[in-house]
């Protein structure tokens, strides 16, 4: 046994070694080829122009304000991109580059009215050069005389082996509107920029930085020993658990524990409790929803007041954000020196800055009788405006409206009724609250769930689709209205706690240690405030706990003590769990292989039981290769890549209604290598980001929501902020070794589960350069009350500690959680509670 122990720890570590190899190399190759193809464009016609591809901004939020195309002069074609509204519109091709070098791009080129009769007066990034993800371009180029003309630039590569080359029309945050004509494109290696060139960063990476170069590599070394440690680790407890149950003639594989009646009744009880403190305040039933969507410019509505009236602010919450912007004027007078009273009109101010379902503010005082709000340009769609005067008091008050006009074509766009913007008054808000409208990355999420439902063009694509799909079915049910797109969410945060109830009785096999399970994700904070918001981590967090509740089934049972099709339904509902999860968020991909190596590991552990005589009456090692191993592999094949598979693809029906010339598998395909470009190229910084090993301690929490805004009384305030309760994340990261030391000493052989999940849902992220949040801890989160459980009942079995200790602990925990519940959920409190209570480090920022 001995010997096979060794050889197989052996050859564990050298395939580790390899791979690790592989990842520590990784960028150390560059191409050395670079070429452009079809830079003439003589390839292509009309909107088809080969190995080129287009990236469009409006367009990917529902605009078609931009045609790119083929366009043909003398027999010479040559490329057109135009832009009637600011946007971000480009032509795109993926080329290989060798890094740190030095590109000479040159073409032809003719541009007219590039941002020269922008309504704002501004201009955007023109006509300019630039990679796919960075916002470094070339100079921006902007006229009207319609001339070809030759431009040379240079472009620098950094740590990288290609690159998204773009000929652009704006940029990212610097929009522009124009038409440009381009032609014989050619990029060639240069060693050297000459004097007074025009050179750009073609890829501005952290690796370039040789303070974040070495930050990664040392990264990359702890990510090494820490997963060659655990390994090493995993492989030695469960060869020695096997063999301490074979010695002492204990049944090798697990039994499950009984559901009775008082665990149903702890289940329904810790649920409704979970329930009432998760949706209460979650967020206002009603919001405006009927929208008025010009479909094109001077169309407006007229509004009468019962007097005339002095006005101090207009209210107004937008539907789907576009190009389009809306003036807002009244009827006003202008008086002469003689005297004489000319009527005009006065503008009170324009609206450019929409977000979705969100309310926002123009406070302007200003009497008048009759308002007027105009279109410029299409769109933009507003839910619905209100206006507010002052009373006595100060306080805002309501001004009733009617509306005496409308001027829009019904042959255009019927449906296009700008009287829809005062049909629902009763939801007019005075003041943005999280419970009225969107917040955080909300904007983003209730959005594409909203344009699943209307087939949309797909807003969130930086995520598969299922998430979204979820957050949908709480919009069908309530309205398109906060609690609607948050319920779904929420509802699966609730789920955690009888699920994580489950999870313990298998893992600890009594009541007492499956209750306390449950009892810390029920009071952990982030559980509370990260599924109150309307985002996919509540799906991606709860999947993760179901594919690991039905694997250590599989893991901590004998496939060959039950019938083969009984052995399969664990691995069936473990690949559904796997399927929903990776469809909803990539995080949970990290968990797939984590679920690969029980798999693997169980099988390998039922050959050596074989092996080494351990199994009798269960035929010999090749009966059981033939009708066990070799049949369960080829099932999980359709339980672990078939039916993931294609709930993955399913879930992208939803874009079907946008794209109807597509199929659902390049639909798929494409979103698939949008989504990998924009992870990885993803090089932005936030203020609220933090590394990896600062979530282990609760160092940077990540603030969503300030009522600054919400015209709270003096000294109070509102806030809402994701981070984890002290008393678990502190204790969970102390009991780390001490777990790993009890498990080995007692051979648990069911906690190498608990082992394998924490460390596949934290360990990727060392190796993560991207900006990156302590959310991302979230999915880690129930392995590491799994571990803390496991650390009190040993002690506990040991008379180490008393119960009055473990209740005393679980005191702490609901303490700290009542404490910390205000600004979990946005509840309003006094200032100084926040400050003096609740803010105990200075990086606790909320």
């Amino acid at each position: 046994m001995r010997k096979h122990m060794k050889h197989i720890v052996i050859i564990t570590v050298l395939v580790l070694l390899c791979i690790i190899t592989g990842i520590l190399s990784t960028g150390c190759i560059g191409a050395v080829k670079t070429e452009l193809k079809n830079g003439d464009f003589e390839n292509g016609e009309g909107a088809s122009i080969a190995n080129w591809s287009v990236y469009d901004y409006q367009k990917s939020v529902g605009n078609n304000c931009s045609t790119v195309q083929i366009a043909s002069e003398n027999g010479n074609k040559y490329a057109v991109i135009s832009s009637s509204s600011k946007n971000d519109v480009r032509l795109v091709q993926t080329l290989k580059v060798k890094g740190n070098s030095y590109y000479k791009v040159t073409f032809d080129v003719k541009y007219e009215n590039v941002d020269t009769n922008r309504e704002d007066g501004l201009k955007g990034a023109g006509v300019n050069i630039s990679t796919k993800g960075h916002s470094a371009h070339s100079a921006s180029m902007y006229d009207t005389s319609g001339a070809w003309k030759t431009v040379t630039t240079y472009m620098a590569t950094g740590k990288q082996t290609s690159m998204e080359f773009c000929i652009c029309l704006g940029g990212f945050s610097a929009e522009s509107q124009g038409t440009v004509s381009v032609d014989n494109v050619t990029i060639t290696k240069v060693s050297k920029v000459p004097s007074g060139a025009d050179c750009f960063d073609a890829h501005k990476s952290e690796a370039e930085d040789p303070e974040k170069a070495s930050e990664a590599r040392l990264m990359k070394i702890i990510f090494t020993v820490l997963l060659i440690g655990l390994v090493v680790y995993i492989i030695f407890l469960a060869i020695k658990s096997d063999e301490e149950n074979n010695k002492n003639k204990r049944r090798l594989g697990e039994t499950k524990p009984r559901l009775g009646k008082k665990d149903c009744i702890i289940l329904i009880v810790m649920t409704l409790i979970t329930a009432v403190m998760s949706f209460a305040n979650l967020g206002d039933m009603s919001a405006a929803s009927s929208d008025w969507t010009p479909a094109q410019t001077g169309e407006s509505v007229t509004v009468e007041f019962p007097e005339e009236t002095e006005i101090s602010r207009v209210a107004y919450s937008a539907g789907i954000p576009g190009s389009g912007t809306f003036t807002i004027t009244y009827e006003g007078a202008s008086v002469a020196e003689d005297g004489t009273v000319t009527p005009i009109n006065k503008t009170v101010g324009q609206i450019k800055d929409v977000t979705f379902y969100e309310w926002k503010f123009i406070d302007k005082t200003f009497t008048a009788k009759r308002v007027t709000i105009q279109a410029s340009g299409s769109g933009t769609s507003l839910n619905e405006m209100g206006f507010f005067k002052r009373n006595q008091n100060g306080e805002y008050e309501k001004v009733a409206v009617t509306v005496v006009s409308e001027s829009y074509d019904k042959t255009v766009n019927p449906d296009s009724n700008p009287g829809k913007l005062f049909d629902e008054q009763k939801d007019v808000q005075m003041y943005r609250t999280f419970e009225n409208g969107t917040y955080f990355d909300e904007i983003y999420f209730p959005r594409t769930a909203y344009e699943h439902i209307n087939g949309l063009s797909i807003y969130e694509w930086t995520h598969p689709p299922l998430g979204k799909t979820f957050i949908s079915i709480g919009i069908r049910i309530f309205g398109m209205n906060p609690f609607g797109w948050r319920f779904m969410g929420t509802l699966f945060g609730v789920m955690m706690v009888p699920l994580m109830y489950l999870f313990g009785l298998k893992v600890f096999k009594e009541r007492r240690y499956a209750f306390l399970a449950a009892f810390l994700i029920m009071f952990d904070f982030m559980r509370l405030a990260q599924t109150r918001l309307a985002t996919i981590d509540s799906y991606s967090c709860f999947f993760v706990i179901a594919m690991y509740y039905f694997m250590y089934d599989y893991f901590t049972e004998k496939s060959y003590n039950k019938p083969l099709w009984k052995s399969f339904i664990p691995l069936f509902l473990c690949g559904i769990m796997f399927g929903l999860g990776a469809a909803s968020k990539w995080t949970c991909l990290y968990a797939g292989a984590g679920l690969a190596i029980l798999f693997f590991m169980a099988k390998a552990l039922e050959i050596n039981n074989y092996v080494s005589g351990r199994v009798k009456g269960k035929g010999t090692i090749e009966d059981y290769l033939l009708k066990n191993f070799l049949p369960t592999c080829l099932a999980c094949v359709v339980f672990f890549i078939i039916i993931p598979g294609a709930i993955y693809l399913l879930s992208y029906l939803p874009y079907m209604a946008s794209k109807p010339d597509m199929s659902l598998w390049q639909i798929m395909l494409d979103n698939q290598k949008a989504m990998y470009n924009y992870h990885s190229g993803l090089d932005a910084t936030h203020s609220f980001g933090s590394p990896w090993y600062t979530w282990l301690i609760d160092y940077r929490p990540i603030w969503y929501y300030s009522g600054s805004g919400a015209g709270l009384a003096s000294g109070m305030d509102a806030t809402i902020v994701s981070m984890g309760n002290p008393a678990i994340w502190w204790l969970g990261l102390i009991c780390i070794i001490p777990c790993l030391y009890f498990a080995f000493k007692r051979r648990e052989k069911g906690m190498i589960m608990v082992f394998i999940a924490y460390a596949l849902q934290l360990f990727p992220w060392i190796l993560v350069t991207r900006v990156c949040f302590i959310y991302h801890y979230f999915t880690a989160i129930p392995f590491l009350m799994f571990m803390i459980v496991y650390v009190i009942k040993v002690l506990r079995e040991d008379k180490v500690i008393s119960k009055y200790v473990v209740l005393g602990y679980m005191i702490i925990v609901a303490i700290l959680f009542i404490m910390f519940y205000p600004a979990l959920t946005g509840m309003t409190v006094k200032e100084t509670y926040i400050d003096n209570v609740l803010r105990w480090f200075g990086s606790w920022d909320f």
